[in-house]
C-alpha cells in the first residue's frame, strides 16, 4: 500500500534529523497531519440525501432522515444524532414503528461511539422491540448485532456471543454473505479478548474470505481485529501491515472509526519494532482524532497507547502523564454508567410506583361503577372524569415531548462542553510538551558550548605560546626547531579544524540542509583508496590494515560492486568508521576493511521499506573490524547518540569529540542505507554498514 503516510517514518530518514530538533520536528509533522484529518471530505450520497429530503414528506422523509443518520454514525456524531431524533419524532407522529426502530438504532450507535453503554443499551432494545413488533428480520438482526458490540464493549463476552448467534442464524437464513462476514468478525474479537486464539484466528480468517468473495470494501473491518490479534502474539510486522491497510480503507471510505483504531495499533506496532519516531506521530494523530470526531472509548485507548509508546521510549516522566489521563477518562466513563444506571433503577421503581397507583385506581373505579351503576347523575360524573383524564393524558403527552426536546438539547450543550474541556486539555499538553522541547534544546545548546569552551580553549592557547615562541625566539632557533615547532602548530590546528568541522556536519544534518547527491559508483577502489591513506597513521602504532571484497561469485572470475549513494558521504563514513578503529586499538594489531555482496541484506532487515531513492533493493555489506577492547551492552546502547562518551579510551592519545558515530548513523540512514556494530567486551568491534546497490553488475 501506497499513500501520503507511507512517508512519515522516511522523513526522520531522507532529512536526517538529529536529536536536537526531532521533537520540534515530531511537532511541526503532528500539525500538518492534524490539519489533514480535519478535512472533510465531500460524500455524494450524503449531498443527494439532503437533496432529497428538501421535498420529501411523511414515511419518506423519515426514511431520509435515517439515512442520513446511517451515513453520519462514523463521520460526525452530533450530526448523525441530530438526523436520527428528527427521524424518532416523525415516525412517532405518523405511527411509523419501522422507522422508529431504525431512528432508535442510531442513536444507540451514536452512544455506544461516545462510550455511553447503559444508554446505548436503553436505545438498541427499544429498536430490537420495535423490528420485533413490526416483524422485520433485518432489523433484528441489526440490533442484536449491535447490542453484542455494547456488551463486548464492557466486557460481557458470553452476553455478547448470545447477541451474536441470533444475528448470524437470521443472515444465514437470508444468505447475505456481507453480513454473515460482519457478525463472524465480531464473534472473531470475543474469542481474541477471551483469548482462545485460534478460534480467533479460524473465524477472522474466514470473516474475511467473506468480505472478499461479497467484494464488500468492509473487508478493512476483518483487517483491523486482524492486526489486533497479531498484536497480541507479539507479532507487530504483520499487525503493522493490516493496519496500514486499514489506515488506506478507512480513508477511502470516511469510516473514522476503523480510521483511529488503525492508528493505535500502528503507533503503538512501531513503537514495538523500535520506530519511535513514527510511533509517536501515529500515537498523537490518534488523540487528536478521537478527540475531534468525538469517540471517548477511543480517546480513553489514545492516551494508553501514548503511555505505552513513551515507556518504551524510555520517558517515564510522558508515560505516567498520559498514564493518569487514561486512568481518569476510564474512571469518567464508569461513573458516568454508574449514575445512568442509577438512573434507570430509579426510572424503574417510579415506573413500578406508578403501575400500583394506576391498579388502585382501577380498582376504586369498577367498585364505584359496580356501586352506582344505576344512578344516572353519578354515571354523568364518570363520563365527565373520563373526559377530563383524556385530556390529562394528552397534556402529559405533550409535555413529555417538551422534556425529550429539553433533554435533546442539554444532551447537545453537555456534549460541547466536554468538547471544549478536551480541546484546553489538549492545549495545555501541547504547552507542557513545548516546554520539555525547549528545555531539551537548552540542554543540547549548553554541551556544545561546553565542548566548544573545552575543546578549543587549549588549541588556541597552544598555537598562541609556538606562534609567540617562533617570533620572539627565531634567529636562535635551528631548522630543525622551527620545523618541529611548525609541525606541532598545524597538529594543534589540524584538530581545531577537525572539530569546527564536525560541529558544521552536526549542524547541517539536524537544519537539513544537508543534501545528497545520488549517483552510481564503484565502491571497493573508494574503499581501497581509504585504507591506503590510513596506513600511514595505523604504521605509527603498529597496526596492519587489511583490505577484503569479493573475488568470485557463481564462477565468474571477478566482478565490480556498484553502489547507489553520495560518493563524498561514503568517504567521509568509511573515513569516520576506520579513523575510531585504528583510534581504539592497542599496538601491535590489525584491522580489517571488507566490501561484500549482500544478497540476504532485505530478508534480514524486518524493518518496513517504501520509495527507496536507490533503483535496486539489494544492499552492498561493508565490515570494519578491529581488535580493540569491545563495547559493553551500556556502549552498544548509546553509541550512536549524540555527546556519547563510550568506556573504552583512545590508546595513542588521541582527541574524540562523542560525535563522529551519530554523523554516520545519520548519513548512513540518510542514504537509506542502514549500521550497527557487534561486539563482545574484550573480543573486538565491528562496524556493519549497508548501503543500496546499484544497477550495474560487472
Amino acid at each position: 500500500m501506497s499513500n501520503s503516510y507511507d512517508i512519515l517514518p522516511k522523513l526522520y530518514q531522507t532529512r536526517g534529523c538529529m536529536r536536537l530538533s526531532r521533537s520540534a520536528t515530531v511537532l511541526v509533522l503532528c500539525v500538518v497531519l492534524l490539519c489533514r484529518t480535519a478535512t472533510v471530505v465531500a460524500i455524494p450520497r450524503i449531498d443527494s440525501l439532503n437533496a432529497a429530503l428538501n421535498t420529501a414528506t411523511d414515511k419518506e422523509r423519515v426514511q431520509l432522515l435515517n439515512d442520513l443518520a446511517r451515513e453520519y454514525r462514523y463521520i460526525a456524531l452530533d450530526s448523525s444524532f441530530m438526523y436520527a431524533r428528527q427521524a424518532q419524532m416523525l415516525a412517532e407522529k405518523l405511527d411509523d414503528k419501522l422507522g422508529v426502530g431504525f431512528a432508535l438504532r442510531s442513536i444507540g450507535q451514536v452512544y455506544d461511539n461516545q462510550g455511553k453503554y447503559d444508554m446505548a443499551l436503553d436505545y438498541q432494545f427499544r429498536a430490537l422491540a420495535a423490528f420485533e413488533q413490526a416483524e422485520h428480520q433485518p432489523g433484528i438482526a441489526s440490533s442484536s448485532n449491535l447490542i453484542g458490540d455494547i456488551y463486548r464493549a464492557q466486557e460481557k463476552y458470553e452476553k455478547a456471543l448470545t447477541n451474536y448467534r441470533r444475528a448470524l442464524e437470521i443472515h444465514r437464513s437470508a444468505k447475505n454473505t456481507e453480513r454473515i462476514a460482519t457478525v463472524l468478525n465480531n464473534i472473531a474479537v470475543c474469542y481474541l479478548r477471551q483469548q482462545q486464539f485460534d478460534k480467533a484466528l479460524d473465524t477472522m480468517l474466514y470473516a474475511e474470505s467473506l468480505f472478499k468473495e461479497a467484494n464488500s470494501p468492509h473487508v478493512a473491518w476483518a483487517w483491523i481485529n486482524l492486526s489486533e490479534y497479531y498484536s497480541r502474539q507479539s507479532d507487530y510486522a504483520n499487525a503493522l501491515s493490516y493496519a496500514l491497510r486499514v489506515l488506506d480503507m478507512a480513508e477511502k471510505l470516511n469510516d473514522r472509526r476503523s480510521f483511529v483504531a488503525a492508528l493505535h495499533t500502528i503507533g503503538l506496532s512501531y513503537s514495538r519494532l523500535g520506530k519511535s519516531d513514527s510511533a509517536l506521530i501515529y500515537g498523537l494523530r490518534a488523540k487528536q482524532s478521537a478527540w475531534q470526531f468525538g469517540f471517548r472509548d477511543e480517546l480513553k485507548r489514545s492516551y494508553f497507547t501514548l503511555s505505552e509508546i513513551y515507556n518504551d521510549m524510555r520517558r517515564p516522566d510522558s508515560a505516567l502523564y498520559y498514564y493518569k489521563h487514561f486512568a481518569a477518562l476510564r474512571d469518567s466513563l464508569l461513573s458516568a454508567e454508574m449514575q445512568n444506571n442509577t438512573m434507570n433503577l430509579q426510572m424503574q421503581l417510579e415506573s413500578a410506583k406508578q403501575d400500583e397507583q394506576i391498579k388502585r385506581l382501577s380498582l376504586l373505579r369498577n367498585s364505584l361503577l359496580f356501586g352506582v351503576g344505576m344512578l344516572v347523575i353519578l354515571a354523568l360524573l364518570i363520563a365527565n372524569r373520563y373526559r377530563l383524564k383524556k385530556r390529562s393524558e394528552e397534556e402529559l403527552k405533550r409535555t413529555n415531548d417538551e422534556i425529550l426536546r429539553q433533554q435533546s438539547i442539554l444532551e447537545k450543550q453537555a456534549a460541547e462542553i466536554e468538547l471544549t474541556n478536551t480541546e484546553l486539555q489538549s492545549t495545555i499538553e501541547a504547552v507542557h510538551q513545548r516546554n520539555f522541547e525547549l528545555a531539551e534544546i537548552n540542554r543540547e545548546k549548553n554541551e556544545i558550548l561546553g565542548i566548544v569552551a573545552h575543546d578549543l580553549k587549549n588549541p588556541v592557547s597552544n598555537i598562541r605560546m609556538l606562534a609567540k615562541l617562533l617570533r620572539d625566539d627565531a634567529p636562535t632557533l635551528s631548522l630543525a626547531e622551527i620545523v618541529e615547532f611548525s609541525g606541532d602548530v598545524y597538529t594543534v590546528s589540524e584538530r581545531m579544524f577537525e572539530l569546527i568541522t564536525t560541529l558544521l556536519d552536526v549542524s547541517a544534518i539536524e537544519q537539513g540542509t544537508l543534501r545528497f547527491n545520488f549517483s552510481v559508483f564503484e565502491i571497493a577502489s573508494l574503499a581501497e583508496n581509504v585504507v591506503n591513506n590510513y596506513k600511514g597513521r595505523a604504521h605509527a602504532k603498529d597496526i596492519i590494515v587489511h583490505f577484503e571484497q569479493n573475488q568470485s561469485i557463481e564462477g565468474l572470475e571477478r566482478y565490480t560492486l556498484v553502489a547507489y549513494a553520495d560518493k563524498n558521504a561514503t568517504l567521509q563514513i568509511l573515513d569516520n568508521l576506520l579513523s575510531n578503529a585504528v583510534k581504539y586499538s592497542p599496538y601491535g594489531k590489525n584491522v580489517w576493511v571488507r566490501v561484500l555482496d549482500d544478497y540476504d541484506a532485505m530478508l534480514k532487515d524486518s524493518t518496513p521499506t517504501h520509495n527507496l531513492m536507490a533503483p535496486s533493493q539489494e544492499f552492498i555489506r561493508i565490515e570494519i573490524q578491529d581488535e580493540g577492547p569491545g563495547l559493553t551492552d551500556e556502549d552498544k546502547q548509546k553509541m550512536f547518540g549524540k555527546f556519547t562518551r563510550l568506556s573504552a579510551k583512545p590508546t595513542g592519545g588521541e582527541h574524540s569529540t562523542g560525535l563522529g558515530l551519530s554523523i554516520v548513523k545519520k548519513m548512513v540512514e540518510g542514504m537509506n542505507g542502514k549500521v550497527w556494530v557487534e561486539s563482545e567486551l574484550g573480543k573486538g568491534a565491528t562496524f556493519i554498514v549497508l548501503l543500496p546497490k546499484g544497477n550495474s553488475v560487472v
